[in-house]
This record gives C-alpha cells, sequence and structure tokens, in this order.
C-alpha cells in the first residue's frame, strides 16, 4: 500500500495518476470498501472516514482491514490536522479519527509522499 499525503488542491490526484501510469477508472468510486479489489486508488480518505463515522461505523477497524486485504490500493488523503481545532465535538472526533488512522496507515505503507504545489517528497520508501 501506498499513503500520499498532502494540502487541499496540492496536486495529489494528478500526482498519482502520473507517476503510477494510472487514469480515473482505476479511483474506487467510493460505493463499497468490499470492492476495492477492482480499483487501484482511494482518494479522499478524509471523506470516507467522514462518511462512515456519520454512519456509525468503525472507520479506522474498516478501512484498515480493508488496506491490508487489498495491499496494491493508493491512498490519497488531505492533510486536516493542521490549523485551527473545530469547535464542534463531531469534527474535532473525524480529525482525530483521520489522523490516527493516517499514522497507522504510514507504518503499513511501502511508501509514503507528501505532495506540496504538485511536487512529491518521499517520506518512507
Amino acid at each position: 500500500m501506498k499513503l500520499i499525503i498532502g494540502g487541499v488542491a496540492q496536486g495529489k490526484l494528478d500526482y498519482v495518476l502520473q507517476r503510477y501510469g494510472l487514469t480515473p477508472k482505476d479511483i474506487w468510486p467510493g460505493v463499497d470498501l468490499s470492492s476495492l479489489e477492482d480499483y487501484k486508488i482511494i482518494n479522499n480518505l478524509q471523506l470516507l472516514v467522514a462518511k462512515m463515522l456519520e454512519n456509525g461505523r468503525d472507520a479506522q477497524t474498516e478501512i484498515l482491514a480493508a488496506v491490508r486485504t487489498n495491499p496494491h490500493i493508493i491512498i490519497i488523503a488531505a492533510e486536516i490536522g493542521c490549523g485551527i481545532v473545530p469547535i464542534e465535538q463531531k469534527d474535532r472526533i473525524w480529525r482525530e479519527v483521520h489522523g490516527r488512522l493516517c499514522c497507522e496507515l504510514a507504518k503499513e505503507a511501502t511508501e509514503v509522499i507528501r505532495i506540496f504545489c504538485g511536487r512529491g517528497m518521499v517520506i518512507k520508501s
């Protein structure tokens, strides 16, 4: 598994498509984690985490299990832990779950790259 992180609108998806020779057809449509085997990219991990938390699901456990079953996957996640702490408790929980999940994913990833201004900085290889 590969983890690609970076701020919003920093070119993460374009970087992944170009670097790994993939197309938009390789992006998981976000319907069901059991269909991951047919795709190569999870884009906007932070939105998946938010949706799962809204539905009362254990995002960290489910996503880690799905990724372990599909080690070929490339995960793209926005950095949401910097800046002002959200006022709403649900937003603080979302931010913490997402951050802790990214830490776990980074431990297991074969490669971690941070994207800034469309440029990749290898954090782990």
